[in-house]
């Protein structure tokens, strides 16, 4: 049996997870993600910095692949006129 779901419904779904545990980053990459699906960058880039709080909480870093992801989304954003808080720092992380 395959389940399809629609990227608003994969929204609502992560959602409902965040509720249980809201201090797992790996889902606010999965909503930065579909909110990039649906061009909505001004709502994906403060999922992003959510889970770069988290890190920052941790006294930790995110995985570089997560990283590269969300400047990607900084980029987009930015370049849709859409500000952001963590770029700056992300890029010089994801140079070392």
């Amino acid at each position: 049996m395959k389940v399809i779901i629609t990227t608003h419904e994969a929204i609502i779904n992560i959602k409902q997870l965040l509720e249980l545990d809201d201090q797992v980053p790996l889902l606010y990459y999965l909503l930065v993600g579909n909110y990039n699906r649906l061009y909505q960058y001004d709502k994906a880039i403060p999922e992003g910095e959510k889970a770069l709080d988290i890190y920052k909480k941790w006294d930790s870093k995110p995985e570089s692949v997560l990283g590269q992801y969300y400047v990607r989304i900084c980029i987009i954003g930015k370049i849709n006129g859409v500000d952001h808080r963590w770029s700056d720092q992300l890029t010089a992380t994801n140079r070392s």
